[in-house]
């Protein structure tokens, strides 16, 4: 069983490595988002394997091709003395995989389907080029720093520092994803972030 986790994680790598190099396969957004998660991880484990594709609703995972190496590649990783033994090849590949996709070597763009940032200071929303600014803060505690902003989709909330989530109807999804972009892989940010504002109904 363990050597055909490993055959399973060398053949679907080495497949969608191919296929993305030669530019005919590369991953949908929700397939980026546990790709760039995994990324981040200093040392990919079965349990990042496992917890980033929780982020993701498993439909949208089961309808692209990556599932078939995070499969394998849970269960190899989940054997420690096969990861580093038998596996090892098949792991540094699996690695070679994610680093490829989340540096976007062939310059493709995808975006995750999520992604979130933690700021130390204020979130401030803006209208009107800017001369109209109102701090975030939470509904339940009125915290104004040490909060979240995440996207998921089409859908902007945002996690005080104790942990409490809303959507805010001034939130809009596109400026949030643009304000994440801007700070390029930063996802802890020491200041405070600017977000352009949703528009008013009808505008």
């Amino acid at each position: 069983m363990s050597s055909r986790a490993v055959e399973a994680l060398q053949r679907a790598v080495t497949d969608l490595l191919d296929d993305y190099m030669a530019g005919i396969w590369w991953p949908t957004p929700h397939e980026q988002t546990v790709i760039e998660e995994l990324w981040r991880a200093s040392t990919i484990t079965a349990r990042h394997v496992q917890l980033y594709q929780q982020l993701i609703d498993k439909e949208h995972l089961t309808k692209g091709r990556l599932i078939g190496a995070l499969a394998p590649a849970e269960a190899v990783l989940s054997n420690a003395g096969l990861a580093a033994g038998e596996g090892r090849a098949a792991v540094a590949c699996f690695q070679e995989l994610v680093s490829a996709l989340a540096e976007d070597r062939q310059g493709y763009r995808i975006l995750p389907s999520r992604q979130q940032v933690t700021v130390q200071g204020m979130i401030r929303l803006v209208w009107d080029d800017g001369l109209s600014r109102i701090p975030l803060e939470c509904g339940q505690c009125q915290a104004r720093t040490g909060g979240t902003l995440t996207v998921t989709d089409d859908r902007a909330t945002y996690t005080c520092s104790a942990g409490h989530t809303t959507s805010d109807h001034r939130l809009d999804a596109v400026a949030v994803r643009q304000a994440i972009d801007s700070q390029g892989s930063r996802r802890r940010l020491p200041g405070n972030l600017e977000v352009q504002g949703a528009p008013e109904p009808g505008q």
